[in-house]
């Protein structure tokens, strides 16, 4: 084999080595074109980032929220709770919705501007951790969406935020985090 014939199979044995490398790195996501070995660590991100669920959908997701997404819908919350944020929602379960008398419940359905107070004083702009919460001193009040100041509690493990004891801290969202409580906190309006 002549020299040049050298050349032109240690080339083309280069290329097919070379191009298996980025076909094997674009089926395990970390190649993007374009970007180069720094944009291919974010572009994995991103494609996370798509796969988390929303507040909204963690709570569809986890079953024992369907009181609290009837209520979210009805109050007009449902949108801000899917696309903005951060938020903590200290969300009630529906055993908490069960404990308020059926026409009590009923009627707080129908007023819609106090269904939305009520919903948002559930609500802390941010991304708040059961950690941070704890950290807290007792009587500590937190302000919430609504406007209002709720009080934080704590005796032994049991944590409480306006009345209400935290049961499930915690659920990571895509765009906030979801603390369950056992209770609706209702708030007297303004």
């Amino acid at each position: 084999m002549g020299a040049w014939k050298r050349m032109v199979v240690a080339a083309m044995g280069t290329l097919l080595i070379s191009g298996s490398a980025l076909a094997g790195e674009e089926k395990q996501g970390k190649y993007q074109e374009g970007t180069g070995g720094a944009g291919m660590e974010k572009a994995e991100k991103k494609q996370a980032m798509k796969q988390e669920q929303n507040i909204i959908e963690k709570a569809r997701a986890a079953g024992n929220f369907k009181t609290f997404l009837m209520a979210v819908d009805a109050a007009g919350l449902t949108e801000m709770l899917e696309e903005k944020g951060p938020f903590t929602v200290f969300a009630p379960t529906d055993e908490a919705f069960a404990k308020i008398p059926k026409a009590q419940l009923d009627a707080l359905m129908e007023d819609k501007p106090r269904l939305k107070a009520v919903l948002l004083s559930h609500v802390v702009a941010g991304r708040v951790s059961e950690a941070q919460v704890r950290a807290l001193k007792p009587g500590a009040e937190v302000r919430t969406a609504a406007d209002t100041e709720l009080t934080v509690e704590k005796k032994g493990e049991k944590l409480s935020i306006g009345g209400a004891t935290v049961v499930q801290p915690g659920v990571q969202a895509s765009n906030g985090i979801i603390h369950s409580v056992d209770k609706v906190i209702l708030i007297p309006m303004k």
